[in-house]
């Protein structure tokens, strides 16, 4: 079904709609209709998905033996040639090992800075995590190789709970989840143990430098970071300045919800659970959350925990429903009646559970699938997403494409699809088809920033009966609405990007209560 290059998806010639086995009740409605839709494949053990943040609507898909390849949104099309390839310097990536990391530096359409995490082989007997630096190249779809910079290196017990999930906060420092070097029931007690790096939580100033002494970095060769004055351990204290939080066996994947700013960690277990952790954006760091002491909220004391103050996980469950808990994204994206929703996975059983907070957590099984899950993802938009080992491929959290008032035009048997010009000096010329407001006579046009749902300027507070429009240019990356002005106000829309239609994969319709026409 999936081709690797040049290949463009199809939002129903190939759409999938995956069954549910086992729907759970669930605390907050889901659409009835929320499936996974395919969006492209033909990879090799697909570990990623992240956007540049840049306005591009461009995909970063990251293999594990070491490759990141860019899928570009608006045009459906895999490039040919990759983003990065570090395959020559990263160590197998068999199991758990390889290319496991990567985030883009918040200024990043300023500086061209992104960063990775990968083991690589020394050759002094133990693995090392790396977390290197790269920049673009004079093509904004290729980095540079030779610009690495490595940030830190921690040397690895054994060759499995590497952890690598590397995101920026928004506060702008960069975290990074690291497991407790592996084996069973953690033989060194790196979790609890202040003095190691290993499962941890860090937290670091890649803009900085590192602090004067006193100070207890224990990165190794940590020349290239500083650390946030406010990190718990930091200032000499004999514990690792750059931990931020504890006693994690393997962060595999988790997440900053885009909205609040809460860090939700999913955990991989032992034996027996596997949990979500919770950290709120009100926190200051330092929590300990169990392991190896703790397994979820079981009492195995594996190693002590010496008295320290616990934080149980949000959500737990058994190997009889998982053996490998993929953390995943609070869903803030373009399907309203969807957000709020927390998505995680399970890697050996495919199952896929939304959780909710209404006063306290809970937690439904939304699906029982055929895959492995491996990672989830978001795109610029809020989109989430979920690559899968079983097909070597990335899918999507959708909605199916309808017809009528207010919902997106896929372009197909439209004599006059929702089309952006910006060959003009002194307007933007809009054309749509009559089909983008159905059968609503009294429609405005919006426009707004990318990304920026919430805050659409009025341009046209009515618009008749008309299908043309013109509003002054606007350099920038941008959505256009054509809104019936009815109590749901639900849009269609179209990006114009360098006068390119909204393709086929254009997500579902908006209900926002935009501002400017009563």
């Amino acid at each position: 079904m999936f081709t690797k290059f040049g290949t463009k998806i199809s939002r129903f010639g190939l759409l999938i709609w995956i069954l549910s086995s086992l729907a759970g009740s669930g605390a907050r409605a889901q659409p009835a209709d929320l499936a996974l839709e395919p969006v492209v494949g033909g990879f090799d053990r697909p570990v990623i998905v992240r956007h540049s943040g840049d306005g591009t609507g461009r995909l970063f898909i990251v293999e594990q033996a070491g490759q990141i390849w860019i899928y570009d949104v608006p045009s459906a099309t895999l490039l040919a040639t990759p983003f990065l390839d570090i395959r020559t310097l990263v160590d197998d990536a068999s199991n758990e090992q390889g290319l496991l990391g990567l985030a883009f530096h918040p200024d990043f359409t300023e500086n061209g800075l992104f960063f990775v995490n990968y083991t690589r082989d020394p050759g002094l007997g133990l693995d090392r995590t790396v977390i290197a630096r790269y920049e673009l190249s004079g093509d904004p779809n290729e980095a540079d190789p030779g610009t690495a910079v490595v940030l830190m290196e921690v040397e690895q017990d054994f060759t499995n709970h590497n952890g690598g999930n590397i995101l920026f906060g928004p506060d702008g420092y960069l975290y990074a989840g690291l497991g407790d070097g592996g084996a069973g029931e953690d033989p060194n007690n790196r979790a609890q143990d202040l003095g190691s790096l290993l499962g941890k939580m860090l937290r670091i100033d890649v803009d900085g430098t590192p602090p004067a002494s006193p100070n207890d970095l224990c990165g190794l060769n940590p020349t290239a970071y500083g650390i946030p004055p406010d990190n718990p351990f930091a200032g000499g204290s004999g514990d690792c300045d750059e931990i931020w939080a504890y006693g994690l066996r393997n962060p595999w994947r988790w997440s900053f919800d885009r909205s609040t700013g809460d860090l939700f960690i999913g955990d991989v277990g032992q034996y027996a659970v596997e949990e979500v952790d919770l950290q709120p954006s009100s926190g200051t760091g330092g929590e300990n959350y169990g392991w190896s002491c703790m397994e979820g909220n079981n009492l195995v004391n594996y190693n002590p925990c010496d008295g320290s103050t616990l934080t149980a996980p949000i959500f737990t469950y058994d190997h009889g429903l998982g053996c490998s808990i993929t953390g995943g994204y609070m869903y803030r994206g373009p399907i309203a009646s969807f957000r709020g929703n927390y998505i995680t996975g399970d890697y050996c059983t495919g199952r896929i559970w939304f959780g909710t907070n209404t006063g306290s957590w809970a937690f439904s099984q939304w699906m029982d699938t055929v895959f492995s899950i491996s990672s989830f993802g978001e795109d610029e938009i809020g989109n989430v997403y979920m690559t899968d080992f079983n097909t070597n491929a990335v899918y999507r959290f959708a909605l199916p494409a309808a017809t009528g008032a207010g919902e997106v035009p896929d372009g197909a048997g439209l004599t006059t699809p929702l089309r952006i010009g910006k060959t003009a000096t002194t307007a933007l010329a809009l054309t749509w088809d009559a089909s983008c407001r159905g059968a609503d006579t009294d429609y405005g046009v919006y426009e707004g920033a990318l990304g920026n749902f919430e805050s659409h300027e009025s341009r046209l507070c009515s618009t008749g009966g008309a299908t043309t429009a013109e509003v002054p240019p606007d350099p920038g990356n941008r959505f256009f609405l054509v809104v019936p002005r009815n109590s749901v106000r639900e849009g269609s829309y179209g990006q114009n990007n360098f006068g390119l239609e909204r393709p086929a994969g254009a997500t579902t319709c908006l209900d926002q209560a935009l501002a400017g026409c009563d």
